[in-house]
């Protein structure tokens, strides 16, 4: 055998491992280049960032992450169309990242685009609460409200359907006067908010609001309900990280048509803020008046007050996942002593990013109630136990669009059995906010 020949046989192996590696230090180096440049940026120093981030984004457009981190440091060097459409073109990708939202809120900030700054500020507080970016979103929209820049109204509304299994007088912890329907049924949603803002300032703001919802049953139209809520409210801002809040509101409620109760309610709050998360304490008083009807011909029984005191708390875990608790003590003095209960309500939640852009609420609840003498009608004192489990998936279509599926769970254990149900409620409903 030759020597050259033999060269050829003790060469061609690494030659071919050349061949089939190349592509995958090429690979390798890309991605290198990617992570160096990041660190750049993350470090302040923008220029060479920019340098080596305009090489990835040639190489691959579509990535997120350098079209996000190329987008700040121009953001940060040269606010122009070029930054806001790197930081878009993320944004496509990943609508759910609090950076890129404040990056883009920071872009419109410094271009005077005020009311488009403040709903990216706004989703920042929405997707990552508690956290350090929430934080200083605030202090921009407290800047946008200083120079009464910002917009002073706001609108929001969500439509869609929903499966009752266990139809109630309605989805907001209202029980029947005589018990539950037992009756399952298809209903249409809607709900219309609309809120002026006629004082901002560094520390102080006043609002009035307006909501209008509407549930229209399948076949049970005598549970439709209509429900108009008006309220005024101030929020007044010790200092950056205490803020107190007080809200009056007014309610009329009618079922299938008929007047069924007027409430006013108040409600003071107190909001606390530090490198734990947000803690808010809570006071409400609610005087509610019912109206008989033929439905429900003893209905003005339940004519009374509730006081409620309760405490809860937001725990950033990262920029998008958060948990949350909270307890409410609650107590109801009606008419009629039977109707009368003391409550304590335990809650907590979680909120986390999944694939696809999708957003996951999950939450449980326990709910007791010690009523305080004998209910004439059933010979017995009632005592509740009220388990609700709640998850809701929500898709993000853009800062003002979203979709969301939701699915919850209840079942009451009472010493009356007439009082014990099991209830599943499935909605579908499409939100926007303006």
């Amino acid at each position: 055998m030759s020597t050259s020949t033999m060269k050829n046989i003790i060469f061609a192996p690494f030659f071919a491992s050349a061949l089939l590696l190349a592509p995958l230090l090429a690979n390798a180096g890309e991605v290198e280049d990617l992570v160096n440049g990041i660190a750049l940026v993350q470090q302040g120093k923008y220029d060479s960032g920019i340098k080596i981030l305009h090489r990835a984004v040639e190489l691959d457009p579509e990535n997120a992450d350098a079209n996000y981190y190329l987008g700040m440091a121009l953001n940060r060097t040269a606010p122009d169309k070029t930054a806001e459409s790197h930081l878009k073109r993320s944004l496509m990708v990943n609508p759910l990242n609090p950076g890129l939202n404040y990056e883009l809120g920071i872009h419109y900030f410094q271009k005077d685009v005020k009311a488009e700054a403040a709903d990216y500020f706004e989703q920042v507080i929405e997707l990552a609460p508690g956290s350090e970016m929430a934080s200083k979103s605030a202090e921009y929209l407290r800047k946008i409200n200083e120079k009464s820049q910002g917009k002073r109204w706001d609108l929001s509304i969500f439509l869609g359907g929903q499966y009752d299994s266990n139809v109630m007088l309605n989805g907001r912890g209202m029980p029947l006067p005589g018990g539950y329907s037992g009756k399952s049924d298809w209903s249409a949603l809607t709900n219309l908010r609309a809120s002026y803002t006629p004082l901002k300032s560094e520390q102080t703001e006043i609002g009035i609001g307006y909501s209008f919802y509407q549930s229209l049953h399948n076949k049970l139209y005598n549970f439709d309900i209509t429900q108009n809520l008006v309220d005024l409210s101030a929020t007044y801002a010790i200092d950056s990280n205490t803020t107190v809040k007080g809200v009056y509101s007014f309610e009329y409620l009618l079922l299938g048509g008929n007047d069924y109760d007027f409430a006013h309610s108040l409600a003071p709050s107190l909001v606390m803020k530090n490198s734990m998360g947000t803690t808010t304490f809570d006071y409400r008083f609610r005087n509610t008046s019912y109206r008989n009807s033929e439905q429900f011909l003893t209905n003005s029984d339940r004519n009374g007050y509730n006081n409620l005191a309760g405490i809860s708390h937001i725990l950033p875990i990262s920029d998008s996942v958060a948990i949350w608790g909270l307890y409410n003590f609650d107590s109801e003095r009606t008419n009629r002593r039977e109707w009368d209960y003391v409550g304590n309500r335990f809650l907590a939640g979680l909120r986390a990013p999944l694939p696809f852009t999708l957003v996951a609420d999950l939450s449980a609840e326990i709910y007791l109630k010690d009523y305080r003498v004998n209910d004439p009608a059933y010979a017995a004192t009632r005592h509740d136990n009220q388990q609700t489990f709640s998850a809701t998936v929500t898709k993000y279509l853009s800062a003002n669009y979203s979709i969301s599926l939701s699915e919850v769970l209840s079942k009451n254990k009472c010493t009356i059995p007439e009082f014990e149900y099991e209830r599943s409620i499935t909605s579908l409903l499409f939100n926007a906010k303006f």
